[in-house]
């Protein structure tokens, strides 16, 4: 195990890449990142977030309005806000919801400390790499659309924080996923995007993704990486190592 990555760090983790994702895709898409004492709050074409919130409720109550003005500049098509649980302030529901804000999904948070990945052999036929081009995988919501060009515009930044990584068969896409990693004290990744095509599930393709995404993240010098597991994908993720360590609850408007 690469020593530092500890309970509390595998803890804290989740936040910290999810925040550093949502800034990363709001300046890709134009967009500006505010990060003021206890609040990370951006706006862009592709959203306004409110991320994780440290705050009094006071301050939170003030800022609401200023995102919701930003978001309405920026033509954002949705605004939302993303918490712990439990939920700081302790009343947050509450307060999003009088400014117009309802209860989304939860994120079921895993991580896992990384140790030397293995590389397993992909399935027979299966080749998996880096994305270097257009891509689309029949039935994954990867088609061109706004966020998939801001997606494949942070793959392509430089100095590089983003990896987009494919699955194909004979030549053809049927799986992908994307990196995004943090550099500092430690390094974390966060596994984004996973997708397998339907026809190509329950294969060893997602397997192969995320053993191909974890030695990608240790080159990188991450120490720590996640996910949001759905219930399908957490066997998949527990068999390499990953451990439930939070979860996340959303507001959408």
């Amino acid at each position: 195990m690469l020593g530092r990555a500890r309970d509390g760090d595998l803890t804290r983790a989740p936040a910290a890449i999810q925040t550093a994702w949502l800034a990363r895709t709001s300046e890709a898409a134009g967009g500006i990142v505010h990060r003021e004492r206890g609040l990370t709050w951006m706006a862009s074409p592709a959203g306004a977030v409110l991320a994780f919130p440290r705050a009094s409720r006071a301050r939170v109550v003030e800022l609401l309005p200023r995102l919701l003005d930003a978001a309405r500049k920026e033509k954002a098509f949705e605004a939302s806000c993303w918490s712990h649980l439990p939920t700081t302030p302790r009343d947050l529901d509450e307060i999003l919801g009088a400014a117009g804000f309802r209860g989304g999904w939860q994120a079921q948070w895993m991580a896992v400390a990384i140790d030397e990945p293995g590389i397993p052999e992909p399935p027979t036929g299966v080749v998996v790499g880096l994305v270097e081009g257009p891509w689309a995988v029949t039935g994954l919501p990867w088609d061109g659309s706004g966020i998939a060009r801001v997606r494949e515009r942070l793959a392509h930044a430089r100095p590089r924080r983003v990896w987009h990584v494919g699955a194909w068969r004979d030549g053809q896409p049927v799986g992908h996923a994307l990196l995004n990693v943090t550099a500092g004290k430690l390094g974390v990744a966060g596994v984004y995007d996973m997708g397998v095509a339907p026809a190509e599930r329950r294969r060893g393709i997602g397997r192969a993704l995320t053993v191909a995404l974890l030695a990608l993240a240790r080159s990188a010098g991450c120490e720590v990486a996640t996910l949001n597991a759905t219930t399908e994908g957490e066997l998949l993720y527990r068999q390499l190592g990953f451990r439930p360590v939070g979860v996340a609850q959303t507001w959408w408007r």
